[in-house]
């Protein structure tokens, strides 16, 4: 098995990036993985008090699925976000005086929840969706036999995932669960399995939910798991093209 594609996703709910490489480091996410979240006017984020809060408390594609149409892209440290029904905003993530500038802009997009809205962070933990540091994987052979049940190709955006193994049978990271993997120089534990919720079914071409991604799931394996989250228990650096090995 080899990696296949490397992302990340700066801001929560908003466009993927794409790695060439990553240092991993034990017990974090995979560094600038949901660095930031924007808020809305229900959420329970105190930016007095900041701490993890759920999925629901930040602008999400589960929730307002135009947000798939997000792009994102990085030049000199720079984050520019595209919609096609806005225009582009060019953020500096290092830039706490733009954050009101990247609230307000998600704010006016199609189908945001109301504000306020405001941007979110930790200084010492990402935004992800579970409140362990995991890195998630996915396996392209389950996506694509996924895929043959809508009789199209499902894009990898819809799930948001870090990073995608090459040369697995499909469904074997059902398997890997307690089991250690080695990906790259980096070693990392599968501990669960990513249970999906309702952003896969929202078409990042057309930011529509299309799809039953969680009915197909079930009729096909009798559950809504799509992927596996790991830990990362010894430090390296993996890259699109290494050797994934599963260990014992």
């Amino acid at each position: 098995m080899r990696i296949r594609h490397l992302f990340r996703y700066p801001i929560k709910g908003l466009g993927a990036e794409t790695l060439e490489q990553a240092d991993l480091i034990a017990g974090r996410t995979i560094a600038g993985d949901r660095a930031f979240a924007v808020t809305h006017g229900a959420s329970a984020y105190d930016p007095d008090a900041p701490a993890w809060q759920r999925r629901g408390n930040f602008q999400v594609v589960a929730n307002s699925p135009a947000l798939a149409m997000v792009t994102l892209t990085r030049q000199d440290g720079r984050l520019r976000l595209e919609h096609p029904d806005a225009d582009p905003l060019t953020f500096d993530p290092d830039e706490a005086s733009q954050y009101d500038t990247l609230a307000d802009w998600v704010a006016d997009l199609p189908g945001a929840r109301p504000g306020p809205c405001s941007v979110a962070r930790l200084a010492d933990r990402a935004l992800t969706d579970m409140a362990q540091p995991y890195v998630s994987i996915h396996n392209r052979a389950s996506l694509s036999e996924l895929s043959d049940r809508f009789g199209r190709a499902m894009a990898m955006h819809r799930f948001r995932a870090n990073v995608w193994i090459d040369g697995a049978d499909p469904w074997d990271e059902e398997d890997w669960i307690g089991r250690e993997i080695t990906l790259g120089t980096a070693r990392l534990k599968v501990c669960e399995p990513v249970g999906r919720c309702a952003a896969p079914s929202a078409d990042p071409d057309n930011g529509e939910r299309d799809s039953d991604i969680i009915g197909a799931l079930r009729d096909l394996r009798g559950t809504k798991n799509f992927g596996v989250y790991a830990e990362v228990i010894a430090d390296g650096t993996i890259a699109p093209g290494d050797t994934a090995r599963l260990e014992g």
